[in-house]
């Protein structure tokens, strides 16, 4: 207690800053006079230095467009995975169109694919080098 009865004049130099959420329907104003109020006894000063209103998060038609699209692929991932794993190795070359379309998006095959060091005949050559 020694120690900071000795210190106390530093805290003139020392601001404590002090983060409030109140009502919207309150403002700056409002905030200073309890602030005031609060303080009067303690001797002290309090300033209200910054007030803002939050608003809603307003979102534009191409944020929601990507949010779509990357939601429909993943979902793609997910049944065409679901799909690959549920049936078995026979079923999975079906000759369906639908089923195709749905396998080409599993993630097993695809990261099989992505990392075979196999060269086929269907991929570049000069890819590969």
């Amino acid at each position: 207690m020694k120690y900071m009865s000795q210190r106390a004049h530093l805290m003139y130099y020392i601001p404590i800053k002090v983060g409030l959420c109140i009502p919207s329907g309150c403002t700056e104003d409002d905030l200073q006079n309890i602030l005031n109020f609060a303080v009067k006894k303690l001797e002290m000063d309090a300033q209200v230095s910054y007030c803002e209103v939050k608003e809603e998060k307003q979102f534009y038609w191409i944020q929601i467009f990507a949010i779509i699209v990357i939601c429909c692929l993943v979902f793609l991932v997910i049944a065409g995975t679901w799909m690959e794993m549920r049936s078995d190795p026979e079923s999975v070359r079906s000759e369906k169109l639908g089923d195709k379309i749905l396998l080409s998006f599993s993630a097993t095959s695809n990261i099989k694919r992505l990392f075979s060091t196999e060269s086929s005949m269907e991929s570049f050559r000069c890819i590969h080098g």
